[in-house]
């Protein structure tokens, strides 16, 4: 609608549900003048990364850490001025707004924000090379171990992100796309308006039985919501669960009430163990001895209420 050529991209990743991708499918139709790219890494680069994943930090997500190695530098490469990220932005805000208040921000006088392109390199840096976390119990070390524990299992796929932050970093003038995002939700009101608007321009439909707004494209994840809720109940993270944080923003931005949030927790994966995790545990070869010995995996997969 505004004239801008778009350049659509998205990982083919192995749990991505059938719903997702046939609305991928359908608003490519609808929007005809919108170019696709589609990465899909080897299924056993991924297998091995997630299980690698369940044994380093207890959760076996890769998102969307893989998609910012992967897509970056193609929009580098192809000269795209801005990059919007594929996540609802008031939860961007949101965290933007935790971790600065977190880390005694809240409050006091700021110095003056970096610039986009600045703020771009910062978060790419910290995808790329995040360092070894201060302080090994604050909400930023979960994240920066997270980003260091792929960094790890898919080394091999950083190479292009590696060589244009050198680029970067050595020469000023070097191209960078710019990560923007929308500052508040009220281009858009509340996800409800969201989903009545996709619907409509892109005959977007949600994953059939589920009621809930988060989260709609992922076959396993209500694996992270249990696995996230387990580690905290088991004291391994001071990290609240993250899909908790999410639906209480929500309510707290006016984006959906009260009585519809507690809906959406219904939905998540907190209350017992979700059925697909058997599928998955199978598929990367865990099995029931693993879950007491393979790193972290106890204390997201067991009851750690009598000792671990």
């Amino acid at each position: 609608k505004l004239g801008l050529r778009v350049l659509a991209a998205s990982w083919n990743m192995p749990y991505t549900n059938e719903t997702c991708r046939g609305n991928i499918r359908r608003a490519l139709e609808l929007l005809p003048d919108v170019e696709l790219v589609e990465r899909t890494l080897p299924q056993n680069v991924c297998r091995n990364a997630m299980r690698a994943q369940f044994g380093q930090v207890g959760v076996p997500c890769l998102c969307p850490t893989v998609a910012h190695a992967l897509f970056f530098p193609l929009a580098a490469a192809e000269r795209i001025p801005v990059v919007m990220q594929g996540v609802e932005e008031v939860q961007l805000a949101v965290m933007s707004y935790v971790m600065r208040n977190l880390q005694g921000g809240g409050g006091k006088a700021q110095p003056a924000p970096p610039s986009i392109r600045e703020q771009t390199l910062q978060f790419l840096e910290l995808v790329a090379a995040a360092p070894e976390p201060a302080n090994p119990f604050s909400l930023t070390a979960e994240f920066i171990r997270y980003q260091r524990s792929i960094r790890t299992s898919l080394d091999p796929i950083y190479g292009p992100l590696d060589r244009l932050l050198t680029r970067a970093k050595e020469d000023e003038t070097t191209f960078v796309p710019q990560f923007l995002r929308l500052k508040t939700n009220a281009l858009y009101g509340s996800w409800k308006d969201v989903a009545t608007l996709m619907h409509k321009e892109m005959d977007w439909k949600m994953p059939p039985g589920q009621k809930g707004l988060l989260h709609t494209s992922c076959r396993i994840e209500k694996v992270k919501d249990y696995c996230q809720s387990m580690r905290f109940r088991n004291m391994r993270t001071t990290s609240f669960p993250q899909s908790i944080v999410e639906v209480s923003a929500g309510v707290y931005f006016g984006l959906l009430s009260r009585e519809e949030a507690l809906r959406e927790v219904e939905e998540l994966g907190y209350h017992r163990e979700p059925a697909v995790m058997a599928e998955l545990l199978d598929d990367l070869r865990i099995n029931e001895a693993d879950r007491h010995s393979h790193g972290e995996t106890v204390y997201s997969l067991c009851d750690c209420a009598s000792g671990c």
